[in-house]
């Protein structure tokens, strides 16, 4: 290790550097990226620092300063870094979390605070990975730093081919993207939360979800990430615009048959069927209804 940190082909790396790695208690990103480079030299004992650094597409002095715990990486470099390394979801995470001073700690805080996950006990990890909801985290250029399997699916990629990618990309309808664009940019400047539903046409039919974005601040209180979660409430709209209809019919005096399909909060759908008439009092004036629901 000594040799390499020494190495003549990384410039500002000084040999006293050596004992700063020893002897520092490094963060988590820092630990992969050393046992990246361990890995690296072990296969090529001419391995340089340099090399590493180029790479990874950052500066060798830079990368030192890293190493060493004396410089903080980007959340840009962030990026391009994960894009190089072959890590799983999870570690993606990790790293991510670690870069922005929020740990898995942090990560958990921030996503307890977004979703309500964890009050009850629940793992995290688990929760995001089995949820249908789309969960995800950008930066303020829009790129993922975090997607879960269920967005994954939707969009046809691995969630690790994800990271790095913009959130405007798996956007075919321009208009949509411009309004989550406008509405995202209200998180990262005003650093508060936006609740909002959106509609937009797929295949021919109009479809509608609800989404939670809160802000992500590290610790100066800067805004330097988004997470969101989506769900699909198309259904519920369905079913709510299908009462009204109904509830219309019985005012005129007619007995309705109608079925609605209701999400369940593990996000399997249920048929149900909706029988509705009019009550009416002595005179025959229709003062009410009458519903009855039964499972299809």
């Amino acid at each position: 290790m000594q040799q390499f940190l020494a190495d003549p082909l990384a410039p500002g790396v000084r040999p006293g550097d050596v004992e700063t790695l020893k002897s520092a208690k490094l963060p988590q990103h820092v630990l992969v990226l050393k046992q990246e480079l361990e890995r690296r030299q072990k296969m090529n004992r001419r391995y340089s620092l340099r090399a590493f650094a180029r790479f990874l597409d950052m500066d060798a002095s830079g990368l030192s300063r890293v190493l060493a715990g004396k410089q903080e990486l980007s959340l840009s470099c962030c990026l391009r870094v994960l894009k190089k390394l072959k890590l799983d979801v999870d570690q993606r995470m990790q790293f991510m979390a670690s870069v922005t001073s929020e740990r898995r700690r942090r990560a958990t805080s921030f996503f307890d605070k977004a979703f309500g996950i964890g009050a009850g006990g629940r793992d995290e990890s688990l929760y995001l990975a089995s949820t249908p909801d789309y969960v995800y985290v950008v930066d303020r250029s829009g790129r993922f730093l975090y997607a879960n399997d269920a967005l994954a699916a939707m969009s046809g990629h691995a969630p690790a081919e994800l990271i790095g990618k913009r959130r405007d990309e798996l956007d075919t309808d321009s208009a949509v993207s411009r309004e989550i664009e406008r509405r995202d940019e209200v998180v990262f400047t005003e650093a508060r939360s936006l609740q909002y539903e959106l509609s937009f046409v797929d295949k021919g039919r109009t479809r509608w979800v609800e989404k939670i974005a809160n802000p992500v601040l590290d610790e100066s209180g800067k805004v330097v990430a988004l997470v969101a979660a989506v769900r699909d409430i198309t259904e519920r709209r369905h079913a709510a615009d299908e009462q009204v209809r109904v509830f219309q019919a019985v005012l005129r005096g007619e007995t309705v048959t109608s079925r609605i399909v209701v999400t369940r909060e593990d996000g399997s759908a249920a048929t149900l069927e909706l029988t509705a008439a009019p009550q009416r009092n002595e005179l025959g004036d229709i003062i009410g209804g009458v519903a009855t629901f039964r499972k299809v």
